[in-house]
């Protein structure tokens, strides 16, 4: 996980950040995370972390949480743009 996440040049206090807004937006919809895969991703030499976090809901409503990830993210000045984050309905 750390040559990932070197390759992305994203660091733990980063990830954790993302973590916690992710959690923030689970917690508003009172879901908790099942499950969460990390993997590195490599667009045209591009180097991004993913996170694929699953909850037990629908899959409207994990669009929605999609979203609103993306509202929280780009008001904040902590997270890289190598990061992305999505739910996943299980």
């Amino acid at each position: 996980m750390a040559s990932v996440m070197r390759d992305a040049n994203v660091t733990d206090a980063d990830l954790a950040s993302m973590m916690d807004i992710a959690g923030e937006v689970a917690r508003s919809h009172r879901l908790r995370i099942k499950s969460q895969e990390i993997r590195l991703l490599d667009l045209d030499g591009e180097k991004f972390v993913h996170v694929d976090i699953k909850v037990d809901c629908s899959a409207r409503e994990a669009a929605d949480m999609v979203s609103e990830i993306a509202e929280l993210v780009a008001e904040s000045d902590k997270i890289p743009p190598a990061i992305h984050v999505s739910f996943g309905a299980v």
